[in-house]
C-alpha cells in the first residue's frame, strides 16, 4: 500500500529498482491524516523553529492559516505572515517579495499554507534563502507538494526551476475533503498523466538515448489502481478516497525527486497545457489539473496512433521565422533555442534512421504502458472532470496548440514526431 511506501521512502527502506540502491529523502515527515491543523504547534517543535514567514493567500488563511498563527503564538514563538490575493500566480516578481517580507522578520523557517502557488512560492524563496520549508496543503489539486522543482512563471514562459523539498508535508484529511469539487478533481487530472508522460519519456530513451527511469511509475503502480476505482468517492467526503489521492500526488513529487527532474510526471500533455496558458491568457481561467486531464486523453490519441502505425520520418525541421511569427519574440526566441537542441539531439543519434528502421521494436515496448487506457476517460468522466478542449473553452485554439506545443521545451515526445513525419 502507498501509506507502507511512504513510510519506508522517510526511513531510508526503500530501494530503486533501477538501482538496488537505497533511496534517501531531505523530507523529514509526511503525514496524511485528520486533524493535523489543530496540532500546528506540536507538529512545528519537532523542527526546532521560533521564528516563522506564514505564507498564505486570502482563501487558505481562513481555512487553515489563521489557526496555524494562532497556534504558532499559544507557542510563544514569533510569525509574520504575508497573505496573497487568491488569484496570485507563482511568479519571479512575488517570490521576490516573499524574500524580501523574510528578510525584515529574521524568520527561521517558512510555512506554506496553501496549494500550487502558495507552495511554489514558498519552495522557490526558501532555496534561495537556504532555509527549511514546511508546507499545509488546503486542496488535493497538483502533485507538486513533495517535487524539489517550483514551477514559476518568468515574464510570459512558465519554467520548473530547481529548489528543494519541504522539510516536512501535512496534508489534513478533513480540509482536503473540504476542498471545492474543481481543486479535486484537478488533482486527479494531474495525477493520471501517468501514462502517457511514460510513453513520451520512453520514446525519447529509445530514440535518443535519453536518460529513462522506472522507479517513479513503480512508486505509483498500486496507488493509481485503487484511485481509479474509489475516484467516485473523493466528491462524497470520503476519507480514505482522499488519503489515496494526497499519496499519489505526494508519491508522484517524489518520483520527480528521484529522478532529479519533471520527466516522470511532465511530457507532451503538460506542453500542450502551457501552451494554452502561455499563448492565450485571454481564455477562461482553468485549473492545471483540469487540463492535465484533457490534454493527457489528447495524447493517448496520438501516441496510440503512431505506434500502430509504420511511420516515415524526416529531418527535424526549424522554422526560425515562422516560429517567431507564430509565438512572438520573447517566447519564439526561447522555442527557436529549444528547437535547435532537439534538432542536433535528433540528427547526431541517427533518429531519423532508427525510428524508420526499428519502429516496430520500439512500438513493441512502448505499446503495453497504454494497455487499460480507457479507465482515465472512465475516471474523469466518473467525477464529473472535463473531458474535451471545448470543456475548458479551448476549443478554437486547440489544434493549433497540439500542432505546436513542442516547441516549448527541450524535451523529445510523441509531439515531436509528429513534427518530423513525413506526407
Amino acid at each position: 500500500m502507498a501509506k507502507n511506501l511512504l513510510r519506508e521512502l522517510i526511513s531510508g527502506d526503500w530501494r530503486d529498482p533501477d538501482t538496488g540502491e537505497i533511496v534517501t529523502l531531505p523530507v523529514r515527515e509526511i503525514l496524511i491524516e485528520p486533524g493535523l491543523t489543530q496540532n500546528t504547534g506540536e507538529l512545528l517543535e519537532k523542527h526546532r523553529a521560533e521564528k516563522f514567514l506564514l505564507v498564505c493567500d486570502e482563501t487558505t488563511y481562513e481555512i487553515q492559516g489563521r489557526a496555524i498563527e494562532g497556534s504558532i503564538k499559544k507557542k510563544g514563538w514569533q510569525v509574520a505572515v504575508k497573505i496573497f490575493p487568491s488569484d496570485a500566480e507563482p511568479t519571479a516578481e512575488n517570490a521576490e517579495r516573499i524574500k524580501i517580507k523574510k528578510h525584515a522578520a529574521n524568520a527561521e523557517m517558512i510555512i506554506a499554507s496553501g496549494s500550487g502557488t502558495i507552495n511554489d512560492l514558498c519552495k522557490y524563496s526558501s532555496f534561495f534563502l537556504k532555509i527549511p520549508y514546511v508546507v499545509f496543503a488546503t486542496a488535493p489539486s497538483m502533485n507538486g507538494y513533495a517535487s524539489a522543482n517550483a514551477s514559476i512563471k518568468i515574464g510570459r514562459y512558465k519554467k520548473s526551476i530547481p529548489a528543494h523539498m519541504p522539510a516536512a508535508i501535512y496534508l489534513d484529511l478533513d480540509i482536503l475533503a473540504g476542498a471545492p469539487a474543481r481543486l479535486i478533481k484537478s488533482g486527479v487530472g494531474d495525477l493520471l498523466c501517468r501514462m502517457t508522460a511514460q510513453a513520451d519519456w520512453l520514446v525519447s530513451h529509445l530514440v535518443l538515448g535519453s536518460e529513462y527511469k522506472t522507479a517513479p511509475f513503480v512508486l505509483l503502480e498500486e496507488n493509481e489502481r485503487q484511485l481509479h476505482e474509489l475516484a467516485p468517492e473523493l466528491l462524497n467526503g470520503n476519507l480514505e478516497a482522499m488519503r489515496i489521492l494526497a499519496e499519489g500526488l505526494i508519491l508522484s513529487g517524489i518520483g520527480m525527486y528521484i529522478t532529479g527532474s519533471s520527466a516522470p510526471a511532465s511530457q507532451g500533455e503538460h506542453l500542450i497545457a502551457h501552451y494554452m496558458e502561455m499563448l492565450h491568457p485571454e481564455l477562461p481561467k482553468t485549473f492545471h489539473g483540469e487540463q492535465i486531464g484533457v490534454t493527457t486523453l489528447t495524447m493517448q490519441d496520438i501516441q496510440e496512433t503512431l505506434l500502430k502505425t509504420k511511420i516515415s520520418v524526416g529531418d527535424y525541421v526549424v522554422d526560425e521565422e515562422r516560429i517567431l511569427l507564430k509565438l512572438g519574440t520573447e517566447i519564439g526566441m526561447q522555442a527557436v533555442r529549444q528547437a535547435r537542441a532537439k534538432a542536433e539531439k535528433y540528427e547526431n543519434m541517427q533518429a531519423r534512421e532508427k525510428m524508420n528502421d526499428e519502429w516496430k521494436s520500439i512500438s513493441g515496448k512502448i505499446l503495453p504502458l497504454l494497455a487499460g487506457k480507457e479507465k482515465i476517460y472512465d475516471t474523469l468522466k466518473k467525477i464529473g472532470a472535463a473531458t474535451t478542449p471545448g470543456d475548458l473553452g479551448w476549443s478554437r485554439h486547440y489544434p493549433h496548440a497540439s500542432a505546436n506545443a513542442f516547441l516549448l521545451r527541450d524535451r523529445f515526445t510523441f509531439l515531436d514526431i509528429v513534427h518530423v513525419m513525413r506526407g
